[in-house]
């Protein structure tokens, strides 16, 4: 619809603007009020998506990071409980060993003072050797002067 407004360029400085004008002005103001309201509408349905989105992402991150978490706990629990195990086998074990180097140290005492009465023995059989050396000398003597 086209409408034709002839203004007079007599006035200068028109003190009223006639109705047709005044209309148009505001049904034109009114239009881009709505159109910039619609357009506002527009953008903060689109922030309102984005936001979401990125809620729903961070969330999503979130839930993510917690399933990651409770399967590192589980593993640590799992690790600490072997850890646990291999200390105890480890207490164990050394106690053993104490226990070995102990009889070891035992034995090997036992072993010097058998080595020491072997030593002992057999200088006592030497002597008792050459003790019966001396007798068998004697004896034979003895049975010669006989």
């Amino acid at each position: 619809m086209s409408i034709q407004v002839n203004l007079s360029l007599i006035e200068d400085n028109p003190q009223q603007v006639p109705e047709e004008i005044e209309n148009l002005g505001k049904d034109a103001i009114q239009i881009i009020w709505d159109a910039s309201q619609d357009i506002a509408q527009q953008e903060i349905e689109l922030i309102k998506a984005r936001y979401q989105q990125y809620k729903n992402e961070i969330i999503y991150q979130r839930q993510e990071t917690l399933n990651k978490i409770e399967i590192v706990n589980d593993e640590l629990t799992i690790a600490n409980k072997f850890i646990g195990g291999l200390k105890r086998e480890n207490k164990s074990l050394k106690v053993d060993l104490d226990s070995k180097i102990s009889e070891l140290k035992s034995a090997t005492d036992q072993v010097d003072i058998l080595k020491e009465k072997l030593a002992q023995l057999e200088q006592e059989n030497q002597h008792l050797s050459e003790e019966v050396g001396r007798l068998r000398e004697g004896n034979d003597n003895m049975q010669r002067r006989l």
